[in-house]
Protein backbone atom coordinates (compact mmCIF):
# COMPACT_ATOMS: atom_id res chain seq x y z
CA UNK A 1 0.00 0.00 0.00
CA UNK A 2 0.99 3.69 -0.16
CA UNK A 3 0.91 6.32 1.56
CA UNK A 4 1.37 7.60 5.03
CA UNK A 5 0.94 5.05 7.79
CA UNK A 6 -1.79 6.41 9.80
CA UNK A 7 -2.20 3.56 12.52
CA UNK A 8 -0.81 -0.06 13.50
CA UNK A 9 -3.22 -2.37 15.28
CA UNK A 10 -1.08 -5.52 16.86
CA UNK A 11 -2.88 -9.10 17.04
CA UNK A 12 -5.26 -9.81 19.58
CA UNK A 13 -7.19 -12.91 20.78
CA UNK A 14 -9.96 -12.02 18.11
CA UNK A 15 -7.56 -11.69 15.26
CA UNK A 16 -3.84 -12.97 14.94
CA UNK A 17 -3.26 -10.35 12.55
CA UNK A 18 -1.30 -7.20 12.88
CA UNK A 19 -2.97 -4.77 10.75
CA UNK A 20 -1.66 -1.05 9.02
CA UNK A 21 -3.67 1.38 8.68
CA UNK A 22 -2.63 3.81 5.33
CA UNK A 23 -3.94 7.54 4.62
CA UNK A 24 -7.50 7.30 2.48
CA UNK A 25 -8.62 4.32 4.33
CA UNK A 26 -6.68 1.24 2.65
CA UNK A 27 -5.45 -1.26 5.34
CA UNK A 28 -3.34 -4.20 4.86
CA UNK A 29 -3.31 -7.53 7.17
CA UNK A 30 -0.09 -9.35 7.48
CA UNK A 31 -0.74 -12.54 9.29
CA UNK A 32 1.67 -13.11 12.41
CA UNK A 33 2.37 -17.13 11.45
CA UNK A 34 3.50 -16.79 8.00
CA UNK A 35 4.02 -13.02 6.76
CA UNK A 36 1.67 -13.20 3.79
CA UNK A 37 0.03 -9.41 3.60
CA UNK A 38 -3.32 -8.66 2.04
CA UNK A 39 -4.55 -5.32 1.12
CA UNK A 40 -8.60 -4.17 1.85
CA UNK A 41 -9.51 -1.40 0.21
CA UNK A 42 -10.97 1.23 1.68
CA UNK A 43 -14.79 0.96 2.73
CA UNK A 44 -17.40 3.67 1.35
CA UNK A 45 -19.09 5.04 4.00
CA UNK A 46 -22.64 5.61 3.50
CA UNK A 47 -23.56 9.09 2.56
CA UNK A 48 -25.34 10.45 5.47
CA UNK A 49 -22.75 9.13 7.50
CA UNK A 50 -19.66 10.55 5.53
CA UNK A 51 -21.88 13.95 5.72
CA UNK A 52 -22.09 13.69 9.25
CA UNK A 53 -18.49 12.96 10.00
CA UNK A 54 -17.65 16.15 7.54
CA UNK A 55 -19.86 18.14 9.41
CA UNK A 56 -18.28 17.12 13.18
CA UNK A 57 -14.69 16.93 11.96
CA UNK A 58 -14.16 19.64 9.25
CA UNK A 59 -12.97 17.08 7.31
CA UNK A 60 -11.98 18.19 3.28
CA UNK A 61 -13.94 21.81 4.75
CA UNK A 62 -12.64 24.72 4.75
CA UNK A 63 -10.83 26.95 7.16
CA UNK A 64 -14.01 29.02 8.09
CA UNK A 65 -15.79 25.62 8.64
CA UNK A 66 -12.79 24.31 11.16
CA UNK A 67 -12.58 27.66 12.95
CA UNK A 68 -15.78 27.51 14.14
CA UNK A 69 -15.63 23.82 14.59
CA UNK A 70 -12.79 24.94 16.98
CA UNK A 71 -14.76 27.64 18.64
CA UNK A 72 -17.52 25.15 19.02
CA UNK A 73 -15.35 22.93 21.01
CA UNK A 74 -14.26 25.70 23.47
CA UNK A 75 -17.50 27.21 24.40
CA UNK A 76 -18.57 24.91 26.43
CA UNK A 77 -15.43 25.34 28.68
CA UNK A 78 -15.74 29.30 28.49
CA UNK A 79 -19.50 28.75 29.65
CA UNK A 80 -18.56 26.59 32.42
CA UNK A 81 -15.96 28.83 33.45
CA UNK A 82 -18.19 31.97 33.33
CA UNK A 83 -20.78 30.43 34.89
CA UNK A 84 -18.88 29.92 37.97
CA UNK A 85 -17.69 33.50 37.78
CA UNK A 86 -21.34 34.68 38.21
CA UNK A 87 -21.72 32.29 40.68
CA UNK A 88 -19.12 33.46 42.91
CA UNK A 89 -20.10 37.13 42.28
CA UNK A 90 -23.51 36.33 42.87
CA UNK A 91 -22.64 35.13 46.72
CA UNK A 92 -21.12 38.74 47.58
CA UNK A 93 -23.58 40.60 46.83
CA UNK A 94 -26.43 38.04 48.28
CA UNK A 95 -24.42 38.61 51.46
CA UNK A 96 -24.13 42.26 50.92
CA UNK A 97 -27.91 42.28 50.53
CA UNK A 98 -28.77 39.91 53.76
CA UNK A 99 -26.34 41.98 55.22
CA UNK A 100 -28.13 45.36 55.17
CA UNK A 101 -31.69 43.63 55.73
CA UNK A 102 -30.50 42.77 58.58
CA UNK A 103 -28.87 46.49 59.84
CA UNK A 104 -32.27 47.82 58.53
CA UNK A 105 -34.73 45.46 60.66
CA UNK A 106 -32.15 46.22 63.46
CA UNK A 107 -32.46 49.78 63.59
CA UNK A 108 -36.20 49.70 63.56
CA UNK A 109 -36.77 47.29 66.08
Amino acid sequence: ARGDLASIAWPTEKSADWTLGYAGGVSVKVADDSGVAVATPARAQAGLARTMRRIHDGTGMGPVWQTIIFLGGLLPAALAVTGVIMWWRARGWKAELAAKQRGKRVARG
